[in-house]
């Protein structure tokens, strides 16, 4: 009977661990092969091949294989020296140990020495030292070694400066996949340095660092996708790699991205998220973000409206250099909206920015100048500011200055030059320099008397709800000047001046209905506007009103009321107001009777050429009524009535040439010539 067979199986061979690897690395190291002392070192170092990571001891066998000539460890007995690891930081013996591995060839002991020389650490500081080395790491194809050279070369640090030199080492690196190589590519195909530009190459360039995660050549990519430039415009790609950049922490694209949600760019318009986006930058203390988010709370755009938080990010802004935000700061303190209202200190910053070639400050510090604002009054100066200003094209100063050419402040006066540049900031649309430009028209100013011309640019301000344009357009259409007179037209535009405040069209406005021109006759709205322009003050308005009482138009006869408002367009020197008082105590209307108060009054109207005046004053020294009789005197008032053609005058000149002496008619003839009418005013 044949027994079990037993299969007999061989034991099965134990496979072999890391540990055993180490095992045998590790005796061959102790043997002395420096391949092997580095392997140990590098599994130490990685906590590789069963052994627990251990920097010291890698140091160790790094530098045991170093010792042996080693220049791959020498290379790393470097690295352990200048990062501390395994052992203290030391940057000379680092430099030591690369210049060892260096001069066996290593390329990357060579491109770090170069570092040192660049840095000065561990040996005196020499850009000529840095480019020998990084040119052996380099010509050995090291990509940092060769965007290091470019870099010496577009800085002309350590080597001539060269641009298509710089160039050509970066595109090495670049086509070796180096980011900053292909950034820097990018940068110089964008901006024609050491070669053509080429935005399509640039964009390529800034494409291949973009994929690599490089947030300056992300940054620069949405630029060229927001702008079109290099690559067919589009805002929502423009976005996305600006987004991209920007999630990087990089404040120019953080302020970028800013603008795309503010303007709603290739993204949702989202006010909010344009004011995040520049508080991101402007807490990395980035100017351009701290003014815009500056603007943001100066106007309440995204963030509740706050001037004091304006004031304080302009001046964050203001501190770096900024002019535009030296510029608003010193508007904040112009006006006191954010911080204590301080002249001077608005214009210490207007100066800083107009310094900087910032025209708005130019313009304002030019006004300071002119008006003595927060320094010592100087025209001169303030005319040179506004020069600099109006040759950037800023409206407001081209139309301040037309004023200094028209008054000769600060220049030599020339009506011509203040026209040709009140006719530059009208171009532009300004509203006030559209007016002016039609006044100059209007009067003959500078420029050919033109009607029709002065009224085009009166309508063009008052298109633009400028008040002043829009009362003298109504003057055009009231008296047919430039346009074909239309008083219901006239009406209009007084009326869209009046219920803007303006005096002059609301007593015009005001003639229009009491006389019912272009209007249905309304004595009682007559007297509400005539009121209007009165309580500001308005000299016509008030004796316009003082006229409704004196005889009941519009409102109840009141005597004493219309004293009040005679007096008052007195008091401005208004003659016909002066005439019309002298009549109220004349007549003891209003007023006890005063002879004397009355004639005063007259003396007042006729001393401005007031034909009515002149002829009651006459009539008065001739009659001895509230004054001395005194033929001369009056003979000399009657011949002034009488030569503006006052009938009364006239027939009353003869009739006293009967009585008085021939010495009384020469002295008051002498008068009658030497007399001297003030000024007239300017038309409206």
């Amino acid at each position: 009977m044949f027994g079990a067979l037993l299969l007999v199986v061989p034991p099965l061979c134990a496979k072999p661990t890391q540990t055993d690897a180490f095992q045998v690395l590790k005796a061959k190291a102790d043997a002395g092969d420096a391949e092997a002392q580095r392997g140990v070192a590098e599994a130490y170092l990685l906590g590789e091949l069963g052994v627990a990571k251990d920097e010291a001891e890698a140091f160790k066998w790094y530098h045991r294989a170093a010792l042996q000539g080693d220049a791959v460890a020498e290379f790393n007995v470097g690295v352990c020296y200048d990062e501390a690891r395994g052992v203290a930081k030391d940057e000379v013996e680092a430099v030591k140990w690369w210049r060892e591995a260096a001069e066996q060839g290593n390329d990357g002991a060579q491109h770090n020495l170069g570092n040192c020389y660049h840095t000065g650490n561990g040996v005196e500081k020499n850009d000529t030292e840095a480019v020998k080395w990084y040119r052996k790491a380099a010509e050995q194809g090291n990509a940092s070694a060769q965007y290091n050279m470019g870099v010496a070369y577009s800085h002309g640090e350590g080597a001539a400066k060269d641009e298509a030199q710089a160039v050509e080492w970066w595109r090495k690196a670049a086509e070796q996949g180096d980011g900053e190589a292909q950034w820097n590519l990018g940068v110089c195909y964008d901006q024609g340095v050491g070669v053509a530009k080429d935005m399509a190459e640039a964009v390529t360039w800034y494409r291949k660092a973009a994929e690599q995660n490089d947030a300056h050549a992300q940054y620069n990519l949405g630029l060229c996708y927001t702008r079109g430039e290099g690559v067919t415009k589009d805002g929502a790609e423009g976005a996305t790699w600006l987004r991209k950049a920007a999630d990087q922490n990089f404040a120019p694209a953080q302020l970028n991205v800013g603008f795309c949600y503010a303007k709603g760019a290739g993204v949702a318009k989202d006010d909010a998220e344009a004011a995040i986006w520049f508080r991101k930058a402007a807490e990395q203390g980035f100017a351009n973000a701290e003014y815009n988010l500056g603007v943001c709370y100066q106007r309440g755009i995204g963030v509740t409206k706050d001037m004091e938080a304006a004031a304080k990010w302009y001046r964050k802004a203001a501190d770096q250099g900024d002019p535009d935000a030296q510029s608003d700061l010193g508007v904040c303190y112009a006006t006191g909206h954010g911080v204590t209202q301080d002249q001077a200190l608005a214009v210490e910053w207007y100066q800083k920015a107009a310094q900087q070639n910032q025209a708005n400050a130019q313009c304002n510090l030019g006004l300071c100048y002119c008006r003595g604002d927060g320094v010592a009054k100087d025209e001169t100066a303030g005319a040179k500011w506004l020069q600099k200003a109006a040759d950037q094209n800023v409206a407001t100063a081209q139309l301040n200055l037309g004023f200094c050419y028209g008054n000769g402040g600060g220049v030599a006066k020339d009506v011509a030059e203040a026209a040709r540049w009140f006719r530059k900031s009208a171009e532009q649309g300004f509203a006030d320099a559209e007016y002016n430009l039609g006044v100059c028209y209007q009067r003959g100013v500078g420029v050919t008397e033109d009607p029709e011309e002065a009224a085009r640019w009166f309508h063009k301000a008052a298109d633009q709800n400028d008040a002043d344009g829009q009362f003298k357009l109504g003057f055009c259409y009231a008296n047919g000047q430039g346009v074909a007179k239309d008083e219901a037209a006239a009406v209009q535009w007084y009326r869209k001046a009046a219920e803007q405040n303006h005096a002059n069209a609301q007593f015009n406005l005001g003639v229009s209905y009491l006389g019912g021109n272009g209007v249905a006759k309304d004595e009682a709205e007559a007297v509400r506007w005539y009121r209007k322009a009165a309580e500001q003050d308005f000299a016509q308005a008030q004796l316009g009103l003082g006229v409704c009482y004196l005889r009941g138009e519009g409102v109840p006869k009141d005597d004493a009321q219309a004293v009040e408002w005679l007096r008052k367009a007195a008091g401005q020197n208004l003659a016909e107001a002066e005439y019309d008082l002298g009549t109220c105590f004349r007549a003891g209307k209003g007023v006890a009777m005063d002879e004397a108060r009355a004639a005063q009054w007259y003396r007042e109207a006729a001393g401005q050429n007031y034909a009515d005046a002149q002829f009651i004053l006459g009539a008065s020294y001739v009659n001895g009524e509230g004054v001395a009789k005194d033929y001369a005197e009056g003979y000399k008032w009657l011949l002034l009535a009488a030569g503006q053609g006052n009938a009364e005058a006239k027939k009353n000149v003869p009739l006293l040439e009967h009585v008085m002496t021939p010495e009384q008619a020469a002295e008051g003839k002498k008068m009658a010539s030497d007399f001297r009418p003030p000024e007239a005013p300017p038309k409206p």
